[in-house]
C-alpha cells in the first residue's frame, strides 16, 4: 500500500511539475508574441506621425511674402455692408455664384480674377465674411501682389488697430486658428495659410 502511495505521490508530483513548466512556457510565449505586438503598434504609429508631419509640411506656407506696407491706404469698412465690401477690393468682380453658407443661409461667391492659381474670392452671407486668395508659390511677382492685395483686405475689413497683427498672425502661424477674438470685438475663426491658398472667415 505504501509502495502504492509513493508512486501515486511521484506521478502526481511529476505532473505538477510538467505543467508548471508547460504553463511557464506558455507564459513566456504570450509576453514574447505581445511585445511584438506592442512593437509594431509603435511602429505604425511612429509611422503615421511621420507621414502627418510630412504632410504638414508640405501643406505649410513656404512662398516669401511682403512685410505690412506701412504706407498703404486703408479705409475700414463696415462689415454687414456688402456693396463697400465690394468697392474697397478695387477691383471689378469677373465671375460670382450664388449658394449657401454653412448654416443654409443665401450666400454669394465673388471672384476679382479670371485666373485659377492667382485670384482673391470673397464670399457673402448674412452670417460670415468668406476671405480666401491662391497664389501661385512659384511666381514671386503673383506672391507678392496677392498677398498685398490680401493685406489690403484683411486691414479694410478689420481696421488698422487689429489688421495688421491678425494678417501676420495668419502667414507665420503652422497650425490653423480655429478662432479668435480681436480687441475690436470681431471674431475670427478657420484661419490658416497653405502652400498656395490663404483663407479666414469673419463672423457677422
Amino acid at each position: 500500500m505504501r509502495n502504492q502511495q509513493k508512486i501515486f505521490y511521484k506521478l502526481l508530483f511529476t505532473v505538477m511539475l510538467s505543467t508548471s513548466l508547460l504553463i511557464g512556457c506558455s507564459s513566456s510565449e504570450e509576453d514574447k508574441q505581445q511585445a511584438q505586438v506592442d512593437k509594431e503598434a509603435q511602429a505604425n504609429l511612429d509611422q503615421q506621425q511621420k507621414l502627418s508631419d510630412e504632410v504638414q509640411e508640405d501643406m505649410r506656407l513656404h512662398a516669401t511674402t511682403p512685410d505690412i506696407d506701412p504706407n498703404m491706404k486703408i479705409h475700414q469698412v463696415n462689415i454687414n455692408e456688402d456693396k463697400a465690401i465690394l468697392k474697397m477690393v478695387g477691383l471689378p468682380v469677373v465671375d460670382k455664384e450664388k449658394g449657401l453658407d454653412a448654416k443654409n443661409s443665401p450666400m454669394i461667391q465673388y471672384w476679382f480674377h479670371k485666373s485659377l492659381s492667382n485670384n482673391l474670392e470673397i464670399d457673402l452671407s448674412p452670417n460670415f465674411i468668406q476671405v480666401w486668395w491662391k497664389f501661385d508659390e512659384k511666381d514671386p511677382k503673383k506672391v507678392n501682389e496677392m498677398f498685398l492685395l490680401g493685406q489690403k483686405v484683411t486691414r479694410s475689413l478689420l481696421g488698422d488697430a487689429d489688421g495688421p497683427q491678425f494678417y501676420l498672425d495668419l502667414i507665420q502661424t503652422k497650425e490653423e486658428i480655429q478662432q479668435v477674438q480681436l480687441n475690436n470685438g470681431m471674431v475670427i475663426q478657420k484661419a490658416r495659410c497653405f502652400n498656395n491658398l490663404c483663407r479666414y472667415e469673419i463672423i457677422r
